[in-house]
């Protein structure tokens, strides 16, 4: 594939990322504010922390091999059957943990929900279907995300309709539960449907997995299960710990905030996602054209964060009011402390992807257990004080620290750390003019 063709291939992917979230972040916000105005605060705060839950299960069940076989695809090149392996091998090494993971929470669910237990489980259940995005990998390698775009934006679409529908129609809340399993269950259906008619029948299968490869895989990835289990958790602990030294409702006003805060971040996550496969691709050339490519991305990202930080800080209560209504005006002053989070984190998913680029996946276990410990400190000390605006505050520092401080701290990692400063203090400036000059991201 040539260079200029490869290009047009990230930007073209980024425009159907971006497209899909896009549909999502408008229709998800309305959808979001109804439900969470028909459930009310504590119910809301229950589907919350079930949705929470999953998502830490979700990056256990993941075995940490998303960035890695994505590389494995791109690697693979033109060979099929290679391409194949490894997404099988995937498929079947998640599956396996996201059974041991359901059987148990099944057993836990009575000692960590504190409402009826179905519908705790209806949310977790949702699991079992999450292997089946390494489709969705598998297209990140060969950069074509068009059809996998829109397979999610069209379930996104209909399971929006139908929980509109609920609320117009007075439903009770166990159904707002179920859905959350429908739409993961609808998406792994579309995923399969989508490998089969592309690929074959053959092409995910059982007889496809290879012990090799598998521990191949395992080899490299166990450190980033520990380091994907760290940052979600220091990103969702709060929620977990909310439920328990507060109750439901606080857990409700929290979420109503996050949720807001952290809808838009599809946008620079899509060129973080579609800008890695090209990353790989320059650490073999020069060490100058690799450099630039990675200043320009984390300059981008910082003025993408600083503007949407400014738009939540001056708009949050009018926010807050429109899409949830006065029984959540405590999350504006939330919103305002957990938007200024988005400027880390979505630095340390950039320097996620050069991690997994140089093979030093060991070194993002190491930070996001740093960051994890910071927060359960920071909430142990914040939330009994300042309820939600403390777990806020925690989370906020937390991210800090795993994603910038830790680098400084790190000598292997001062590299990542000048060029987040030099991103960071020029505002992106800095990343500009070097994509003005010399752009190793967008130049063949």
């Amino acid at each position: 594939m040539s260079k200029t063709i490869a290009n047009r291939l990230i930007i073209s992917n980024s425009l159907w990322i971006i497209a899909e979230k896009s549909l999502r972040f408008v229709l998800g916000i309305l959808v979001i504010g109804l439900v969470a105005r028909h459930l009310g605060a504590e119910l809301f705060g229950e589907l919350n922390f079930a949705l929470a839950v999953l998502a830490v299960a979700v990056v256990v069940a993941s075995v940490g091999m998303n960035r890695i076989v994505t590389r494995e695809v791109v690697e693979s090149g033109d060979d099929a059957d290679a391409r194949s392996v490894v997404i099988s091998t995937a498929f079947f090494m998640r599956l396996v943990v996201a059974l041991v993971i359901v059987a148990l929470l099944s057993v836990c669910s009575y000692f960590i929900s504190s409402q009826d237990t179905t519908l705790f489980l209806l949310v977790v259940f949702s699991l079992l279907f999450n292997p089946f995005d390494v489709v969705d990998l598998h297209q990140q390698g060969v950069a074509r995300l068009k059809s996998i775009s829109v397979m999610r934006s069209g379930v996104f679409v209909v399971a929006s309709v139908l929980k509109l529908a609920l609320v117009y129609l007075d439903f009770g809340a166990v159904w707002f539960f179920f859905f959350v399993l429908v739409e993961h269950a609808l998406i792994a259906l579309c995923f399969y449907t989508f490998v089969v008619t592309n690929y074959g029948r053959g092409y995910l299968s059982f007889r496809r997995c290879k012990w090799s490869k598998a521990t191949s895989i395992l080899k490299e990835s166990w450190p980033e299960v520990f380091a994907g289990l760290g940052g979600i958790l220091f990103m969702r602990l709060d929620q977990i710990m909310l439920q328990f030294m507060q109750g439901a409702e606080s857990v409700g006003v929290y979420s109503a905030a996050v949720r807001i805060s952290e809808a838009w971040y599809f946008f620079p996550i899509a060129v973080i996602s579609a800008s890695f496969p090209k990353i790989v691709q320059l650490r073999t050339g020069p060490a100058k054209r690799y450099e630039d490519a990675m200043v320009v991305l984390f300059s981008a990202l910082v003025v993408i964060a600083g503007l949407a930080v400014l738009f939540f800080l001056m708009l949050s209560d009018q926010i807050v009011a429109v899409v949830f209504g006065a029984q959540y005006s405590e999350s504006a002053l939330v919103l305002q402390v957990h938007c200024l989070t988005a400027v880390f984190i979505l630095m340390g998913s950039a320097s996620g992807s050069w991690l997994a680029a140089e093979r030093k996946l060991v070194w993002n276990l190491h930070r996001n257990l740093f960051g994890l410990v910071v927060n359960v400190v920071l909430n142990l000390t914040l939330i009994p004080r300042y309820g939600a605006v403390g777990a806020a505050l925690a989370t906020l520092i937390s991210a800090f620290s795993a994603y910038y401080l830790f680098d400084l701290l790190s000598p292997k990692l001062r590299f990542i750390f000048r060029i987040k400063t030099l991103a960071l203090f020029t505002f992106g400036i800095y990343g500009a003019l070097r994509a003005k000059h010399y752009s190793a991201l967008f130049k063949s």
